[in-house]
């Protein structure tokens, strides 16, 4: 069995502004870097075999914190980059709106969503094929880890927030979700109010 930690990664200010990120390279704010902080403290006990995180600024220096003092590889993997919105990136997000408003087209020099599934797809069968009986953590995006989960068969839309942990297994040749957006490290310092806390384990599948 293959165990599979997913991070998205900590907070920028466009995410405090409620813009479109993609691939244009934004670092971790104070904040980012104290939630990764809170999350490398969490998981001190917890042994991984590798990280791997995507090449983006804000992934790559969560991974950063979570790798210190483990003396394990940290694996840049382009794969685990988030959507590229194109030009689209750096306009706001409507705060009404969902997850799935922001829609860019092919002429906006976007990838599609199908772009993006295949790509989650194609590092869960390397992760899946490269670490078996392992556990492996990764750093990623929002709308990349939602891709992945739709991938696996979790259509629903779920609220991801900044270093919170959605946790897969690998058994029998399928991928199943036993936690999404896991905060639990963000709770006693008010980062994550009552009412935004996710359930720290979800159904894996749908009917």
């Amino acid at each position: 069995m293959t165990e599979l930690w997913i991070v998205r990664h900590g907070e920028t200010d466009w995410n405090a502004e409620g813009r479109v990120q993609g691939w244009t390279d934004i670092p971790l704010n104070g904040k980012g870097l104290r939630q990764a902080a809170r999350l490398a403290d969490c998981l001190r006990a917890t042994p991984f075999t590798v990280i791997l995180s995507s090449d983006l600024v804000r992934a790559k220096a969560t991974a950063e914190i979570l790798a210190t003092g483990r003396g394990i590889p940290l694996i840049l993997d382009t794969d685990l980059r988030e959507r590229c919105f194109g030009r689209l990136e750096g306009t706001r997000r409507d705060p009404r709106a969902d997850a799935r408003a922001v829609l860019p087209l092919p002429e906006d020099g976007a990838e599609s969503e199908g772009q993006v599934r295949q790509r989650a797809e194609r590092f869960l069968a390397r992760v899946a094929a490269s670490y078996p009986h392992a556990r492996v953590l990764c750093v990623s995006h929002g709308g990349w880890i939602r891709a992945l989960l739709r991938s696996i068969g979790i259509m629903d839309e779920v609220s991801l927030h900044n270093t919170g942990v959605t946790r897969l297994i690998h058994r029998d040749g399928q991928w199943q979700a036993t936690a999404i957006d896991d905060v639990r490290h963000l709770q006693d310092d008010g980062t994550v109010r009552a009412s935004q806390q996710t359930p720290s384990a979800l159904p894996a599948t749908r009917p």
